[in-house]
């Protein structure tokens, strides 16, 4: 049941969203926000670097919906919009899209329903869930998974994974903690060095218990 409902959850669109936009989105329309679906992401199939951001300053973000602080770059966007998590209803999905000359930073989270059962296997079973979907999405698409490990924020369940194709390298987090799903996206181009602007990120990344 766990397993079904995170493969319905919308962030694997997502990221692949991103992945598209970065390689397909021509350079005229890279500057609007990464799309919301993947025909939206990438309609021509031309290649495009990401974005450049003037504003290199980072600063700490705080969200109240989903109770987390991260550092991010420049000025950071906020969406959200209505999500369905199968049998057990309607819930909504916040999202926060950051960039400068390095990539693109994502933070997705999602309430999971009151009914979800509070133990460790379960939050364990939405995790591997998620990254079941985002692993065979991004094989789908033709790109190649580097490394992917289990982590833990405190004792909550996570995953790292790290995506390689032509468009650059991408770091993915996915946690479950306090009862919401965050992922963590750091899309970065294929020349520029990711490793220090997204471990500072990734490493930020706070939930401050309710």
């Amino acid at each position: 049941m766990v397993h079904g409902i995170a493969r319905l959850l919308h962030f694997v669109v997502g990221i692949l969203a991103m992945v598209s936009w970065a390689i397909g989105v021509p350079i005229s329309r890279a500057e609007a926000s990464p799309p919301t679906s993947l025909h939206q992401a990438n309609p021509t199939g031309r290649s495009a670097s990401l974005p450049l951001q003037t504003d290199s300053g980072w600063k700490r973000h705080v969200s109240a919906e989903g109770r987390y602080s991260v550092f991010l770059p420049g000025n950071p966007e906020e969406t959200s919009e209505e999500t369905t998590l199968g049998e057990f209803g309607k819930s909504r999905k916040y999202t926060v899209t950051a960039f400068d000359a390095d990539g693109l930073y994502t933070v997705e989270h999602i309430p999971m329903p009151a009914s979800l059962p509070k133990s460790r296997e379960t939050a364990f079973g939405v995790v591997e869930g998620v990254a079941a979907g985002i692993r065979e999405a991004v094989i789908k698409e033709g790109l190649s998974i580097r490394r992917s490990s289990n982590t833990l924020m405190g004792t909550a369940p996570g995953k790292e994974m790290e995506i390689g194709g032509p468009f650059g390298e991408m770091a993915v987090r996915v946690y479950l903690k306090n009862n919401i799903l965050f992922v963590l996206t750091c899309l970065t181009r294929k020349d520029s060095d990711p490793a220090e602007s997204c471990r500072k990120f990734l490493d930020s990344f706070r939930v401050s218990d309710p």
